[in-house]
């Protein structure tokens, strides 16, 4: 089950898939090592599946997608 800091942390990878533990942190009101382990908690039990960073060619920008899957099957 998602908590409200969850959902607020899928959210934010959802714009910035780049984010290290310490921005998450900070952007969630967290310690850098709680915002770690829960994005680390969504890697292992499938909710968060897959960060991809794609770079604009004309605006050297960087375009970071998430996928997320918020029914993950149970091993």
């Amino acid at each position: 089950m998602l908590d409200r800091t969850d959902r607020r942390l899928l959210r934010a990878l959802q714009q910035n898939g780049a984010m290290t533990a310490q921005e998450m942190g900070r952007h969630l009101g967290l310690s850098t090592s709680q915002a770690g382990r829960r994005r680390q908690k969504h890697e292992q039990t499938g909710v968060l599946r897959a960060v991809q960073h794609r770079y604009c060619t004309r605006g050297l920008r960087l375009i970071s997608a998430g996928v997320f899957d918020t029914h993950p099957q149970r091993p």
